[in-house]
């Protein structure tokens, strides 16, 4: 007799959608720029504050493109 197997209960990876780094680099280039791009999306509560700050945090600075490796 086969011994059946559990369900996953793992959710599948969301789909990828690619985005040119020369429209990340065009648009999200300062942090003001940052802020005024994404606070509507925290505003109607699309991104949470702590996403909203780490996201301002994250794309006017250098350290975007350090190795992931």
């Amino acid at each position: 007799m086969r011994e059946r197997k559990a369900p996953s209960m793992a959710r599948p990876d969301p789909p990828r959608v690619p985005i040119p780094l020369t429209w990340l680099e065009s648009n999200f280039n300062t942090r003001p720029r940052t802020e005024q791009l994404l606070r509507p999306e925290l505003d109607d509560g699309l991104i949470t504050q702590h996403d909203f700050n780490a996201a301002v945090d994250f794309f006017p600075g250098a350290q975007r493109y350090y190795s992931v490796r």
